[in-house]
């Protein structure tokens, strides 16, 4: 596994000339229309669009390489009329945390992510950076779990106020 990007303060400038917030815009809409694998290593990019340096500039392209190769990958939707609103959730305490860079406040935030599917395919999907930091492994789950509960309840009364079913 490749190690998470940081502010890499003593790399060199980029050296090319494309924009790098235009491509992480454009990473972002596929990331929420129809590549939701690409969601780490988006966010992980978007954080440095400030002051991007060679290393983040390398990662975008890495993720352009890998967009290259999957081309003909993406979501297909097979409804299953026997599956309801499912809820698939998880936490990464603190992943961001480094012993070189130990002080910096942005590295112990916990990581959400979660899919709800909605009879067997995804309809939402998230992946991003809790807003308050977690003191344990069980906190940074509850969190997670709020979070996407949070999506869960509206997608549930939208379906009840519809009368949908899956078929």
């Amino acid at each position: 596994m490749k190690p998470l990007l940081h502010k890499d303060k003593d790399a060199d400038p980029r050296v090319r000339s494309w924009k790098y917030r235009s491509a992480i815009g454009m990473l972002n809409y596929l990331l929420a229309s129809s590549r939701p694998d690409l969601g780490m290593a988006v966010h992980q990019c978007a954080r440095f669009c400030v002051d991007p340096k060679i290393t983040h500039e390398r990662a975008v392209m890495r993720i352009g390489k890998y967009l290259l190769g999957t081309k003909d990958k993406g979501l297909r939707f097979i409804p299953d009329i026997k599956k309801g609103i499912e809820c698939f959730v998880d936490a990464d305490f603190a992943g961001a945390w480094d012993k070189n860079d130990a002080f910096n406040p942005e590295n112990v935030y916990s990581r959400t992510g979660y899919v709800i599917f909605y009879c067997g395919c995804p309809v939402i999907w998230c992946s991003k950076l809790q807003s308050e930091i977690a003191l344990s492994t069980a906190e940074a789950e509850y969190i997670a779990l709020s979070q996407a509960t949070r999506e869960i309840i509206p997608l549930m009364n939208l379906l009840r106020k519809s009368n949908h079913t899956c078929n």
